[in-house]
């Protein structure tokens, strides 16, 4: 029943990035029912894991932290340390999202410590790559850098990380003023087939930042159309109404 499980919650999250969450829900009762058949906490709290991922990535925020809270929880009595870290880093994702980077930031640094001491790679690829994102928003830039240069060394990779961390690395330069380099950079990292739809638009909503500031608006609104419906196909409400909202705000800016 564990193997299972977690053989249909991993599929689940592949058909979800190729189709959509809402498209998937008769996989994700598939899932349910394969979870209800295991007694192991850590199946439990690995579907409320993934499920609270792609609550936050369609915009169902509350639902998200219900899902972290509960996977979170499962593991009080049966701990797991990659468990443990994930479910801090993904809701570090969510946290972010609405705003709270203050918090988001405690998660994320939580979720680093854990994947070090167990020494999980792609775990810290991906708390370097939150992290680094995160301390720009608060504009901790050294912090942001050396975050970068952390995740960049790691033995761990995948088309979607790689692109994560460039467009971490572009981020900090915009937070900087080096436009010349972050579009280099843009232009160096061209996202691959295999990477997720969710990191590609997240890298494409840099991109539409990087020629929103250089006032370049006809590129930026072309982007900002391309991305509107990838979006929409893939689904992916929260990213869907932040590319709406800049499209909104580029038309005021342009006039």
């Amino acid at each position: 029943a564990s193997v299972a499980c977690r053989a249909h919650t991993q599929l689940l999250e592949r058909t979800c990035d190729r189709t959509g969450y809402d498209s998937s829900l008769p996989l994700a009762s598939i899932v349910r029912r394969a979870v209800t058949r295991s007694g192991d906490p850590q199946d439990h709290s690995l579907v409320h894991l993934a499920f609270g991922r792609l609550e936050g990535r369609v915009g169902r925020v509350a639902v998200a932290q219900r899902h972290f809270a509960l996977a979170r929880g499962l593991l009080t009595t049966d701990p797991n340390a990659y468990l443990s870290a994930a479910i801090d880093l993904d809701e570090s994702v969510v946290l972010w999202l609405t705003g709270d980077v203050a918090s988001a930031i405690d998660l994320a640094e939580r979720g680093a410590a854990i994947a070090f001491r167990i020494g999980w790679s792609r775990g810290r690829v991906a708390a370097g790559a939150n992290l680094a994102c995160l301390y720009v928003c608060s504009g901790r830039l050294k912090e942001a850098q050396e975050r970068i240069q952390q995740a960049s060394r790691e033995t761990f990779s995948s088309p979607s990380f790689k692109l994560a961390v460039a467009d971490t690395k572009v981020r900090a330069l915009l937070a900087s003023g080096d436009y010349a380099a972050a579009e280099a950079i843009l232009e160096a990292n061209q996202p691959e087939l295999q990477s997720q739809p969710w990191y590609e638009l997240t890298f494409r909503q840099t991109q539409v930042e990087l020629l929103r500031r250089m006032n370049r608006w006809p590129e930026a609104m072309a982007k900002l159309s391309t991305c509107i419906q990838s979006a929409r196909q893939a689904r992916l409400q929260t990213l869907l109404t932040g590319f709406q909202l800049t499209e909104a705000e580029i038309l005021i800016e342009s006039e």
